[in-house]
């Protein structure tokens, strides 16, 4: 990592002081702490050394959405078909009865369909190999719609 110097900071900037305190630095601070650190956030006092700084946001939730032209793709798929999964490889697929993680794929029952859906497995980025169950397709079709 690059080293961090009093000129990168920002202000929304989490800093943590040697002796493990921390704020979040606004502008007031930042001000402060330009007039009286040195470049390497050191202070004479060491026990206000900076020691880590934390760019927000580390987390930030997203409302799931989905594409207009998403919508409609899914509203044309074979009635037959309820649930949607992307393998370990990132391929979508599309199956009647919901299906069953294995290592690298979801497997369909043997009294199911399944169909690939690769040609739009760039398309619901929502649905993520990392899902403990499939998505019921009619779950994303009641998803807000974005426009692209």
């Amino acid at each position: 990592m690059k080293k961090f110097t009093k000129s990168s900071l920002k202000s929304g900037d989490l800093i943590v002081y040697r002796g493990g305190a921390f704020e979040v630095i606004d502008e007031e601070k930042l001000s402060f702490i330009k007039e009286r650190y040195d470049e390497e956030l050191r202070q004479l006092d060491r026990r206000l050394d900076i020691m880590r700084v934390y760019r927000y946001p580390v987390w930030k939730r997203e409302d799931l959405t989905i594409t207009s032209a998403e919508k409609v793709l899914l509203e044309n798929v074979e009635k037959k078909y309820r649930y949607i999964a992307r393998d370990h490889g990132s391929t979508l697929f599309l199956f009647e009865k919901k299906p069953i993680k294995e290592k690298w794929m979801w497997v369909r029952t043997t009294d199911s369909y399944t169909s690939s859906f690769t040609i739009y497995s760039h398309l619901f980025p929502m649905v993520k190999w990392e899902d403990e169950d499939p998505w019921l397709i009619e779950d994303l079709l009641n998803l807000p719609v974005k426009e692209n």
